[in-house]
């Protein structure tokens, strides 16, 4: 029942989708600023035009542009300031008369309202920046300005509704929320948005080598630590999603299908990803604890590399009396080793959280494959010709994915391959900050190809 990458992929796109519809039916209203790491639950749109009138943008001089005509160096005009605006002030009601060939102005700060002219009660439509004012006089007779250019009316100022105008949609149903949207929605007032309720995933861990399960809390010698559990635990909730870590248990189909039905009955979770550890009976064990739970398998295994032992099913809850709308629950059997199980959330069980809140595929970043130091030794001490141009290899029927240093360099991005590849090493793991993807059916990449790369980790952006 193993798979190609490509259907798995598509297998998971149409099972989030499906799912998708239901579970955006459940939205909150959160305060802006609990929305950031938040989905959108629908299209949110501008219920004003902004700016809601005229502002200026830039500190200067108000004047009507049909009194500034003809200003030139050698004709240069004057101006009398009639008074001085700030932003929030109300606009003010100037005598726009020219007395004495004293061109009416105002004073204003940017971010102020247009004043209005007494005779027509219309906004002043121009500004003329300080800069390009010279004072000759100030005193009794008030401030006298002199200009040598005429404004023009679409300068320096922010016309109403150049913004946003009513209706225009701000963002779109499914993108996440990101600091820069809450600027955005707050200057059109809205200060509360609905957003889609967190996806509830529970993270098991499996294996009798574990130094601490639930039913034997003894860490005897030659046990280890569980690193893969609280891993996805901690990815998980970088993701915005609401993750629990229910511990570890022994490698055995009975405690775990027990244990298993007992969390699915207690707790309404939207997935439950359950790892291995490093023992090899715990990829079987998983697949017959979803038999016993009567689940629906969607595929058993695909082909990538690390991370072929892969199964995703589906399992429906005993209902009761008391439980009686309990959801079903989408299931990730993840391999045993830390950096396989890394490999499979990242590329199996985060597109399937992004298609449920019902987010747009991702899309990869493009970047020279540099090689290092570390890498050449890598080569060298495991026997790996130095003439072979090829730094990760392909193959004809596996995707393969290798973890990455990601870097920004003077001629664009680059990435090197981390020094190591073991599946059970977490320290070359820890110092890298990226995947490297090589499709199946390509030889491989070589010094200097561009490689697709994707992040660790896929906040729903």
């Amino acid at each position: 029942m193993t798979i190609s990458f490509d259907d798995a992929r598509q297998i998971i796109a149409n099972i989030a989708g499906e799912r998708a519809k239901s579970f955006r039916r459940e939205a909150e209203r959160l305060s802006l600023e609990l929305s950031v790491g938040r989905t959108v639950h629908g299209n949110l749109s501008s219920p004003i035009s902004t700016p809601t009138f005229d502002t200026v943008a830039y500190n200067g001089y108000a004047v009507l542009s049909s009194q500034t005509v003809g200003a030139t160096v050698g004709r240069p005009l004057q101006l009398r300031v009639m008074g001085s605006m700030f932003a929030g002030d109300a606009p003010l009601q100037v005598d726009d008369r020219i007395v004495d060939d004293l061109i009416p102005c105002v004073e204003v700060a940017m971010g102020a309202p247009f004043p209005v002219a007494r005779s027509s009660r219309r906004a002043f439509d121009a500004c003329i920046p300080q800069e390009h004012a010279t004072v000759v006089s100030q005193g009794g007779g008030g401030k006298i300005l002199t200009i040598n250019r005429s404004p023009l009316t679409t300068y320096h100022k922010r016309i109403a509704g150049s913004d946003f105008a009513a209706g225009d949609v701000i963002i779109q149903k499914g993108t996440l929320i990101a600091p820069k949207h809450t600027m955005a929605l707050a200057s059109v007032g809205l200060l509360e948005i609905p957003v889609t309720r967190l996806a509830r995933v529970g993270v098991l861990s499996v294996g009798a080598e574990l130094a601490s399960t639930m039913y034997n809390q003894q860490s005897a010698q030659y046990k280890v630590p569980d690193a893969t559990g609280p891993y996805l635990t901690a990815a998980l909730r970088e993701m915005g999603d609401d993750a629990v870590y229910l511990g570890a248990i022994p490698d055995n189909v009975e405690v775990m299908t027990v244990y298993v039905r007992e969390k699915l009955q207690a707790d309404n979770f939207d997935l439950l990803v359950i790892c291995g550890g490093v023992s090899g009976r715990s990829a079987a064990h998983t697949a017959s604890c979803i038999a016993q739970l009567s689940g629906e398998t969607y595929f058993e295994g695909v082909e990538m590399q690390p991370g072929e032992s892969v199964l995703m099913s589906l399992v429906s809850p005993q209902r009761s009396p008391a439980l009686p709308s309990k959801r079903q629950t989408v299931v990730f059997g993840l391999p045993s080793s830390p950096i396989a199980s890394a490999a499979c959330f990242r590329f199996l069980v985060t597109p399937y959280l992004r298609g449920l809140s019902g987010m747009a595929m991702e899309r990869e970043i493009m970047a020279k494959l540099c090689i290092t130091p570390e890498t050449a030794m890598y080569r060298q001490t495991h026997l790996q010709p130095m003439g072979t141009s090829l730094v990760i290899e392909g193959s004809g029927h596996m995707d393969i994915f290798r973890h990455g240093i990601l870097r920004s360099v003077y001629d664009g991005v680059s990435v090197e391959l981390s020094r190591e590849r073991s599946l059970q090493k977490t320290s070359p793991f820890a110092s890298s900050n990226c995947w490297i993807h090589v499709p199946r059916g390509h030889v491989g990449l070589c010094e200097g190809d561009i490689a697709h790369i994707y992040p660790f980790c896929s906040p729903k952006s």
